[in-house]
């Protein structure tokens, strides 16, 4: 099969690996045969110091470059033609336009982890279900994190409205003592009104059986925003 340049993949802003379509002869590995040139000025046009041998890639030529790749600068990378290849074949020509990526810029010193889970989880008051919970300092405690969106979604589930919100919750109430095998209807509601929260990614709920008694009840598999799992159980109340 006659060789014939294919691609060109990044590496680092020095290196540029090229794939060929066949197996290269030793000539191909001349730093005549490779050029680029920046098109839209980011950067100089970049010498080729070497054309290198790719370990266990014998249809690949890394180009080692003088000159780093400018962040989101567009470059021409030309292939001359009569790169060799192991079985006699000689490549054509070849040109190829790109454009070197630009770096993610990383979180801003200025902004702390604690302070990014708080923005995404939200931070709450903690109840044990009497009243609002003291921390040590006697000022009132507060939840945040994974744990604080899992406790919420615990207390959604099953709810049957709010006095200020009729449509909160997934009226798990409407199963209990229901009919055996019905509690699959609730599947549907319950991974639509845990979807609603904004901190949920994904949600999927299974019907459970309880070893004890045989009684049945709901688990959901929950992806967090940032890629958090954890698994709530809800029960019909």
């Amino acid at each position: 099969m006659p060789v014939a340049f294919q691609n060109a993949v990044i590496r680092s802003p020095r290196r540029l690996r090229l794939l060929f379509s066949n197996t290269l002869a030793a000539g191909a590995f001349s730093t005549s045969f490779y050029s680029l040139e920046s098109l839209d000025g980011f950067g100089a046009d970049p010498p080729v110091n070497a054309a290198l041998v790719v370990p266990d890639a014998s249809d690949q030529v890394e180009l080692s470059l003088q000159y780093e790749l400018a962040p989101g600068g567009l470059y021409r990378l030309t292939v001359a033609a009569g790169v060799p290849a192991a079985d006699l074949s000689v490549a054509l020509a070849a040109e190829l336009e790109f454009k070197m990526h630009v770096p993610r810029l990383g979180p801003s010193s200025g902004v702390s982890l604690d302070a990014m889970v708080r923005r995404v989880y939200q931070v709450d008051l903690v109840h044990d279900g009497r009243d609002f919970v003291e921390d040590a300092d006697g000022d009132l405690a507060t939840i945040t994190g994974p744990q604080n969106a899992k406790k919420a979604l615990t207390k959604r589930g099953p709810a049957n409205g709010r006095p200020w919100n009729a449509e909160f919750g997934a009226y798990a109430r409407e199963f209990v003592d229901a009919a055996p095998g019905t509690l699959p209807n609730l599947v549907g509601r319950l991974t639509q009104e845990l979807r609603r929260d904004d901190r949920v990614v994904s949600a999927k709920v299974r019907v459970a059986q309880s070893e004890n008694d045989g009684t049945e009840f709901m688990l959901v598999d929950v992806q967090f925003i940032d890629g958090v799992f954890d698994t709530i159980t809800v029960r019909p109340t």
